[in-house]
């Protein structure tokens, strides 16, 4: 009976003759050794599956016999006793129609017509109500077993009492083969599309359910009738009369999404070209590939086609094993997914294919189901197999499909994965395998690392070539052009427009004013550049190298420095010059100045200058010829008692040696400066008689802190002579 009440509360009813009925139950109490009490009784009836109680007991005297099913065993005797009663309890009607009570019945008294015995239901253990039966026949030696069918109703319920009660005191009742039967109610669950199931974006179709009390879509509408149009798998299960509940099949839909058109630049500037694209987006993120290959050969490929990168740490990967609800595995996922790419999730002892993210939670076989789950919305985004479902090896579906030991790639016209599970049972629950997957060989793992969504496009005359999507720039102008978008699969399609506008190029100078060599120890240290567009519309916008946002920078290098300037006009077309401010060193005698006087090098005091330039002087040695001179040179050509200066190892890893030998005495002062000038340590400054002197850098500076690894500058004074040589440190690892 057990086996029997599962079957029926699932929808299924074992049918056995009973008149008719189909049989509920039937109880013929078995046998006992004597008079027992029905708790002892009880726990050897043939219906366990229920609750027996009362008052009456169980005896085995006057076994039922005299119509047909009477089983002459045990039966339950009612004493001529008020109240005496015999109740089954726990027993679901809630699905069967036109149900009926029968029962074996024997009095003790001839006269008796059974009117005391009240045979009653109840569907809540508290209110009872009388069920009618055939008066028993009166007179002499009508004292033994009838067989009494109710003509009442019985009550459907899910748990419903059955009760023999005495209400008098002059007979006694015996009670056997209580049988209780009914129709079932027939429990279905469909689906009636409306139209095309398959269908461009926009666009809808009406799913209605067949005739039931309730309804409960997967999308959680409740109507007879919904429509749909969004992506999805879509069941209902509907409620009939009684109760009883079915799961329709499953009913796929499939929106094709309108194609985005867009370029990648809409501005050409000057000459060049820009290329347009037109694409469709995915929903959002779904599985491309599974792989279940031998051993531990198993992947699983997520696919981004939404038209934007996508950060993964708000998506979980979970894994059903063998039908669990519950998941076995669960991944959250880390990282970004750029637009058009994959992540595949292999097993850690796979081998196969050398990419992805190795984990011990990819370890699917045939009959586990796959989900993507997405934590903003609290919902699935897609569903490989069904989850809760165990199709004991493997799902199938038509042509020969399998998830057991094969490779699966998603078609390219799917755009959107299984977003509700489809709680199907059986092998061919995953409804959508075959329609919506491409089947490979087994430890195929060629398609792995790249997946593409179908569409194809054409485009308007004036790109290059006319069906591509590279427009070339002409003469300045504005372009407008036609994108259609076609589906290969739904015969969509879309057109849309972008326009290209073609602008003149933009170009400028750099006006460096009347200093284009900044001379130390002379004249103004700074200088402004300007910048002058010289083509292009008006208003424009500057960077410089140097942080300036004007079109006019002030600049003060200390070397010879380059600076660059980028230049936007109102149209976003742009361009870059550059120009550079070369730095002398003039310096002698401290901030005195190296002056050609057109005979001789002389080193003057800074107010003297402008009186010799007047007179025809040019600032700098005169065996270089003037200002555009680098400091190295005019120092060598004002050395004046210094024969020799020398440095040594250069480059140097730990110490250099900076050798200088006098002609004659004089007062020698060495400084290292960093190549901005400055000034970071001081080797000497003191009187050297003539003869070679050597003086020793350890690559410290003046606080005793090692520099680091690059050029240096050593500027030796001696006397009214300046010379300056370059010494570079390196690493000495």
């Amino acid at each position: 009976m057990k086996k029997l009440l599962k079957s029926f509360m699932y929808g299924t009813l074992f049918t056995l003759p009973f008149g008719a009925f189909a049989q509920i139950f039937t109880e013929n109490f078995g046998s006992v050794s004597s008079t027992s009490s029905i708790a002892t009784a009880s726990v050897g009836f043939v219906n366990t599956g229920f609750t027996y109680t009362g008052t009456a007991d169980v005896r085995n005297t006057s076994p039922s016999t005299g119509y047909t099913g009477a089983s002459g065993n045990a039966n339950i005797f009612i004493t001529n006793t008020v109240g005496k009663y015999f109740q089954i309890e726990g027993i679901n009607t809630s699905t069967l129609t036109s149900l009926g009570l029968s029962f074996g019945i024997s009095k003790s008294v001839n006269a008796s017509t059974g009117s005391d015995l009240a045979v009653e239901t109840s569907t809540d253990g508290v209110t009872y109500t009388a069920l009618t039966f055939a008066a028993l026949p009166t007179g002499n030696g009508t004292s033994h077993w009838y067989l009494r069918t109710v003509s009442s109703a019985v009550p459907s319920a899910t748990n419903l009492r059955i009760r023999f009660k005495n209400n008098g005191t002059a007979t006694q009742y015996r009670i056997d083969d209580v049988q209780l039967g009914g129709g079932a109610v027939i429990c279905t669950a469909s689906i009636t599309t409306g139209g095309a199931t398959t269908f461009c974006n926009g666009g809808s179709v009406l799913l209605t359910a067949n005739s039931g009390t309730a309804y409960l879509w997967s999308n959680g509408a409740t109507t007879q009738t919904i429509s749909a149009n969004q992506s999805a798998t879509y069941n209902v299960t509907v409620t009939a009369t009684g109760g009883c509940t079915a799961v329709s099949d499953a009913v796929r839909v499939l929106v094709y999404p309108t194609p985005n058109i867009g370029g990648s630049a809409t501005n050409i500037c000057g000459s060049g070209s820009s290329t347009l694209t037109a694409r469709t987006n995915a929903q959002d993120l779904f599985f491309s590939e599974y792989v279940e290959g031998t051993g531990n050969e198993k992947y699983i490929e997520i696919f981004n086609g939404t038209g934007s990168a996508v950060n993964l740490s708000g998506y979980i990967y979970k894994a059903f094993h063998n039908g669990a609800s519950i998941p076995t595995f669960v991944d959250t996922l880390s990282g970004t997914l750029p637009n058009d790419s994959v992540l595949v999730l292999k097993n850690n002892l796979a081998s196969l294919y050398a990419g992805g993210i190795a984990t011990t939670k990819v370890a699917h076989n045939g009959n586990d189901a796959l989900a993507l789950y997405k934590i903003s919305t609290a919902s699935y985004v897609d569903v490989f197999g069904v989850i809760g479902v165990d199709p004991i090896s493997k799902w199938i579906g038509t042509g020969g499909y399998s998830t057991l030991d094969q490779t699966l790639r998603r078609k390219s016209s799917v755009y959107s994965g299984i977003t509700v599970n489809p709680s199907l049972l059986g092998q061919s629950g995953f409804s959508t395998l075959a329609s919506e997957w491409d089947q490979f060989a087994t430890d195929n793992v060629s398609g792995l690392g790249s997946h593409i969504m179908d569409g194809t496009y054409s485009w308007s005359a004036g790109t290059t070539p006319s069906t591509g999507k590279v427009v070339v720039a002409g003469s300045p102008a504005t372009n407008v052009y036609t994108v259609t978008g076609n589906y290969a699969v739904s015969g969509c399609s879309n057109t849309g427009t972008v326009q290209v506008n073609v602008f003149g190029a933009v170009s400028l100078v750099i006006d460096n004013g009347d200093s284009p060599v900044i001379t130390q120890c002379f004249g103004s240290p700074c200088t402004n550049l300007t910048a002058l567009p010289t083509a292009g519309t008006a208003p424009f916008t500057y960077s410089w190298n140097n942080g300036s946002t004007t079109a006019v920078a002030a600049v003060c290098p200390t070397v010879t420095t380059s600076y660059t300037v980028i230049a936007t006009d109102v149209n976003g077309c742009s361009t870059t010059q550059s120009t550079s401010i070369a730095v002398i060193n003039a310096c002698c005698s401290g901030t005195n100045v190296i002056v050609c006087t057109g005979t001789e090098t002389v080193c003057v005091d800074s107010s003297s200058v402008q009186t010799l330039i007047d007179g025809g002087a040019t600032v700098g040695p005169c065996s270089v010829g003037g200002r555009m001179i680098t400091s190295e040179k005019a120092n060598a050509v004002a050395k004046n008692n210094m024969q020799s200066f020398n440095v040594y190892p250069n480059p140097f890893t730990e110490t250099a040696v900076f050798e200088i030998k006098l002609t004659e005495g004089n007062t020698v002062k060495i400084e290292i400066m960093d190549i901005t000038g400055k000034k970071i340590a001081e080797l000497n400054n003191s009187m050297l008689s003539e003869g070679t002197h050597k003086f020793n850098w350890n690559g410290n500076n003046s606080a005793g802190n090692t520099v680091v690894n690059g050029l240096y500058f050593c500027k030796i004074t001696t006397g009214d002579a300046i010379q300056t040589l370059k010494v570079q440190k390196l690493s000495d690892k």
